[in-house]
């Protein structure tokens, strides 16, 4: 095994990029070992009180789990995914500019092989300029994305079938005279260019979302609006497709109440989530925020936080575990376009088919992937497609527990549309609807409310 001990800190705007300091020979195929090495040191200036992006080197693909060395995790647990360029991506924020250092120990491992990182994130003093003050990005390197580019669409808009328009990459069309403001936001996108990012998902062991219910239009851990009914129409699925676009929520659990945790968060749309909740197709972003704090050695009374932020898509078939995305970059303010419907293998639009079909593009970085997931259980399980929802989620996690809803503000879904299997498009607002509440019994979490006929917003209330 040979190491490198003359790499360097590598600074690509918007934020600060590591590289690594180790690597080792291939070893002997019929004696595998485990390959150790360990990257230089590196430490990360960040703005005061503000959420910053840093983005670190290492294995592509890999799962990094991250501990600190010198302060207490209030509660819960942090894996990151490195893409297939082995960059990874976290966001840092202090909860205030007299804040102590946090360090950070990454193990990011790929089948055999693990790279060690420590990582100092600390708070940018004096003339410094921290990473997140050098250009706006939001923390994605372009230097790290690559792929197939899909080109503009120059043909008749209409003049393709929906199953052309998904073998050549671009997502479901609407209808323009049924939903002229779907059909307009479908438009802005396929008349761009934008890169394929064939994804790499990964499973997240128990991981679920899905409601806890509170009783009528009352949920523990779901705000949302939902329309349909409470079962299929003369055997057939009510709705085969729902779309809906977002800009992801900057979130934090700062300031933390009295019994301070971690706290997280996802934004999806869905079918089949009220009323068949074993049978729920579902795509979004994760917002999920670990809380660290540091008493002040000069001042024991006095404690420091710092948090340590991840967003990401994923999609689920339920009941079968969320997939992350691990490669597909997601930032704060980024603006997300999803579409999930059931599908065959070749993921056309067939509610009698045995896989779920899901689009995402991030259309401020141009970027897009499609995922197909086949049905859990089999050909035998069938798609209900009952309603089709709008949800702000607490994910519950392994063992049933229900984070504290990271702080969102308010986060507004545009273009929340979902199709009939009769062939119509309609607006969550011309159709019934079902308006819930997130409520811990006691207290209002978070609520919908109809922004306008197309638009569902959220406002973030509580933590718990």
């Amino acid at each position: 095994m040979s190491t490198h001990s003359d790499r360097k800190l590598l600074i690509v705007l918007p934020v600060f990029y590591f590289g690594l300091v180790g690597s080792a020979s291939a070893q002997s195929a019929s004696a595998p070992v485990d390959i150790i090495t360990t990257a230089a040191p590196t430490s990360v200036a960040v703005l005061a009180g503000a959420e910053s992006p840093v983005e670190i080197k290492t294995l592509p693909d890999a799962a990094c789990t991250v501990q600190t060395s010198n302060a207490s995790k209030v509660s819960g647990s942090l894996t990151l995914y490195a893409d297939s360029a082995g960059v990874v991506r976290f966001h840092a924020r202090p909860s205030s500019a007299s804040t102590k250092p946090l360090q950070l120990a990454l193990q990011c491992k790929v089948e055999r092989q693990t790279i060690s990182h420590s990582v100092e994130v600390r708070v940018a003093s004096g003339n410094e300029v921290p990473s997140a003050a050098l250009g706006g990005g939001g923390g994605l390197s372009p230097s790290t994305v690559t792929g197939k580019i899909r080109p503009v669409l120059t043909d008749d808009p209409l003049g393709l079938s929906q199953a052309e328009l998904t073998r050549q990459g671009y997502p479901p069309r609407p209808d323009p005279q049924q939903a002229p403001g779907a059909y307009a936001a479908w438009l802005k996108m396929v008349s761009l260019p934008a890169t394929y990012i064939a994804p790499h998902t990964v499973e997240r062991p128990n991981q679920h979302n899905r409601p806890v219910s509170g009783g009528p239009s009352v949920g523990h851990n779901q705000a949302g609006i939902a329309i349909g009914g409470s079962s299929t129409h003369a055997g057939q699925p009510e709705f085969d497709l729902v779309i809906g676009e977002w800009l992801v929520p900057s979130v934090t659990c700062i300031p933390p109440g009295p019994n301070a945790q971690s706290c997280a968060s996802s934004l999806w749309v869905g079918l089949d989530g009220v009323f068949d909740v074993n049978d729920l197709i579902q795509g979004g972003t994760h917002q999920d925020v670990i809380l660290y704090s540091l008493v002040n050695p000069l001042n024991p009374t006095e404690i420091f936080y710092w948090e340590i932020a991840t967003y990401y898509a994923w999609t689920e078939y339920f009941p079968a575990v969320e997939q992350p995305v691990a490669n597909f970059p997601v930032a704060p303010g980024d603006d997300i376009y999803v579409a999930a419907w059931p599908s065959n293998a070749q993921m056309d639009m067939d509610p009698n088919a045995s896989f779920a079909a899901f689009f995402i593009q991030n259309n401020t970085r141009q970027i897009y992937t499609s995922v197909s997931i086949p049905r859990p259980g089999g050909s035998g399980e069938f798609f209900a497609g009952n309603s089709a929802e709008w949800v702000m989620e607490r994910p519950v996690y392994p063992g049933g527990f229900i984070y504290p809803l990271s702080n969102f503000g308010i986060a507004h879904v545009f273009n929340a549309y979902a199709h009939h299997f009769n062939g119509a498009i309609v607006a969550y607002s011309d159709e019934p609807e079902t308006i819930n509440f997130m409520d811990n019994g006691n207290t209002t979490i978070a609520i919908p409310w109809p922004y306008n006929a197309t638009t569902i917003s959220f406002l973030w209330l509580n933590f718990q």
